[in-house]
């Protein structure tokens, strides 16, 4: 985009001393014109980038990831009763 306009400017500068051409100036009247839209594309393009000052910075907190807490239990055991069911248990801290 800022070279579009860099080549405008300068085909309008062109165009504003071809103007005089019917009244059979000659001479460097272009030079002029040239380098003002030069100086004017020039600094259209140019890339600012001004620093950026980050003053608040605040880290990022600090993530715990706790793990499940591993209880000691006993091994199941299955006791059979006489009417035949079948009861399973274990002991857990």
């Amino acid at each position: 985009m800022k070279k579009l306009i860099t080549l405008s400017l300068l085909a309008l500068a062109v165009s504003a001393q071809a103007q005089h051409h019917h009244h059979h100036r000659h001479g460097g009247n272009w030079i002029a014109p040239v380098i003002v839209g030069g100086v004017i594309g020039y600094a259209l393009t140019r890339n600012y980038s001004e620093p950026v000052y980050n003053y608040g910075y605040v880290p990022p907190p600090t993530v715990v990831v706790q793990q499940p807490i591993r209880s000691a239990c006993t091994p199941w055991t299955e006791t059979q009763h006489a009417d035949g069911t079948i009861t399973r248990t274990r002991t857990c801290q």
